[in-house]
């Protein structure tokens, strides 16, 4: 699931996934009725909580699946 993007993702692209914290994410998956509150935890993750660093160029490629592909390049 996407959601605008945060100011500090927007510099990369328009959306971004969802991110959930812990509290969302139980009530996320609660059996509760209140349409409202499940729409309002789709909103952007707050920046503050963010960090942005630039990766390898192999990420781009699905056949690649490295744990080295997480560090900054």
């Amino acid at each position: 699931i996407t959601t605008q993007a945060s100011s500090s993702v927007a510099q990369i692209h328009e959306r971004m996934p969802v991110m959930l914290t812990d509290e969302a994410v139980d009530f996320w998956c609660s059996d509760t009725e209140d349409y409202k509150g499940l729409l309002d935890v789709l909103r952007p993750f707050d920046d503050q909580k963010l960090a942005s660093y630039a990766v390898s160029k192999k990420v781009n490629w699905v056949g690649n699946n490295e744990a080295s592909l997480r560090e900054p390049a």
